[in-house]
């Protein structure tokens, strides 16, 4: 009796090994993923700064009162404009009288230029001429007078008349030198008329500072003053910046520098989760050093003119897309296994098919990117199953697929 249990005994857990065996070679439970084609897209999801390509704060000049604030924050004025007003009406009286004297001294050089110097020597030239007959009528009176035909109070009378002439031929021939080129007078004139210049010029610098005025097509980001204020020389007037050069700034990280190309990445631009008033920009800079205590690099994407946010350092959302495909098959780097072929460069890798109960390794190629999903170029198609591998799975192995595929 007790060989007849202890040989049931051996029956039973022969029979349960067979069960177990048999169990094990057909309930390999797998994941799998079926293959679908579908538009594809890596991208970097980052806050960032809108920030403009120059801002400047202008600074009062002068001890004045606000006059007039032209514009109201946010508004554009081009490149010269008035932007502030300050009170100028004694300063605007000494602009004027500055300007008449200046106007003055310039009619004077130019009446000695344009006329006394040409009259002066036309005179020099009639008297030229009065000289030279009154010299021929005295050398004519001492012949006469030598042969005893001329009194001498008519010789007196000539020498009298050719010493008059040629005292007013000297002076208008002094007058010429002065009034010409070089010449003292003329030298005299036109240092006051630099002079008057001076004077002038550095009253309408003083009264520009009354008028302040934008040196690009500008936005008024801030103002500090309003109608009435009273300002001091170097207090804050206004925060303005370059009308149209908004770009915002972006820190990503570090390993997805290979795949950000200037001129060539796109990227989203929108504030929170406002996607819909979104637009798109473009990596316009891509700065090469690498930040070694956040592992990031700076980005700088351009801001469309339109962009409904424009507002300097304005926090933004940027969404950057490093790749953008149509009709590709991505699959999870989990599930690729080793290629074995020869030559296998860096594109080759294999999967695991699913295929009538069974597996079979499926060489492919690939493209790896920055996320954890490779992008399939060559060896699986739309509808193939792929099974994730698991330890000890070899090619020809039955398998069963586990619950619904991985999306």
């Amino acid at each position: 009796m007790k060989k007849k249990i202890i040989a049931a005994a051996a029956a039973l857990v022969l029979i349960l090994c067979l069960i177990f065996i048999i169990g094990g070679q057909t309930d390999n439970e797998a994941e799998y993923i079926q293959i679908q084609t579908r538009d594809y897209e890596e991208k970097v999801v980052e806050s960032g700064q809108l920030k403009l390509a120059r801002e400047t704060t202008l600074i009062a000049g002068v001890s004045a009162t606000v006059k007039e604030l032209a514009i109201a924050e946010g508004d554009i004025v081009s490149a010269g404009s008035i932007l502030i007003k300050l009170d100028d009406s004694d300063q605007v009286f000494q602009v004027e009288q500055k300007r008449a004297s200046y106007l003055d001294a310039n009619a004077r050089y130019n009446q000695i230029v344009n006329y006394e110097y040409n009259a002066a020597k036309e005179e020099l030239n009639r008297l030229t001429s009065v000289k030279e007959q009154a010299l021929d009528f005295y050398q004519d009176a001492q012949v006469l007078f030598n042969e005893g035909a001329l009194s001498q109070n008519d010789l007196s009378q000539a020498k009298t008349a050719y010493d008059t002439a040629a005292a007013q031929w000297n002076t208008a021939n002094l007058k010429v030198a002065a009034l010409a080129n070089g010449g003292a007078q003329r030298v005299s004139a036109y240092e006051q008329l630099q002079s008057a210049k001076a004077i002038y010029n550095s009253a309408i610098k003083e009264a520009s500072d009354y008028l302040v005025s934008v040196p690009w097509d500008s936005v008024l980001l801030k103002a500090y003053v309003q109608s009435a204020d009273h300002v001091q020389p170097g207090d804050p007037l206004a925060d303005i910046g370059e009308a149209g050069s908004y770009f915002v700034t972006v820190e990503i990280d570090e390993k997805y520098f290979p795949y950000v190309k200037k001129g060539k990445t796109k990227a989203l631009i929108f504030i929170g989760d406002d996607k819909a008033n979104g637009m798109e920009g473009l990596v316009t800079g891509v700065t090469p050093k690498i930040n070694k205590d956040t592992g990031t690099f700076e980005l700088k994407i351009s801001v469309p003119y339109e962009f409904p946010y424009q507002a300097s350092d304005l926090t933004v959302n940027t969404e950057i897309i490093l790749k953008q495909l149509e009709d590709a098959i991505a699959i999870p780097s989990q599930y690729l296994t080793e290629n074995s072929s020869e030559n296998k460069t860096a594109e080759d890798a294999a999967v695991y098919v699913f295929i009538n109960g069974k597996v079979q390794l499926q060489e492919i190629k690939i493209q790896r990117g920055p996320s954890s999903l490779v992008l399939v170029t060559k060896g699986l198609a739309d509808g193939d199953i792929i099974v994730k591998p698991f330890s000890g799975i070899k090619d020809g192995d039955a398998v069963k697929l586990s619950g619904k595929p991985v999306s």
